[in-house]
């Protein structure tokens, strides 16, 4: 795994078609127009620089009927959004 100062998981949940994928993909600056609805769970990294600290961000994307069934995918969450 990547060497970092810190590691934080953000989990985004919610209704299916609401803009949860496209507000992610617009943060990792990944530019799709082909964005299709997640089914089941996406995960994603992205490795931000605060202050010369390097910051690993486990990001989650899942859809709110799927939380359930995820195993307690919030658990140690720094965010649920």
């Amino acid at each position: 795994m990547e060497d970092c100062d810190y590691r934080f998981k953000y989990t985004f949940t919610g209704d299916s078609g609401v803009g949860k994928t496209t507000t992610i993909f617009s943060f990792l600056e990944k530019h799709d127009a082909s964005i299709l609805t997640t089914l089941g769970v996406e995960y994603l990294t992205k490795t931000i620089t605060v202050d010369k600290m390097k910051i690993l961000l486990h990001i989650w994307d899942t859809v709110y009927s799927q939380l359930g069934r995820l195993g307690g995918i919030q658990v140690h969450c720094a965010g649920l959004l």
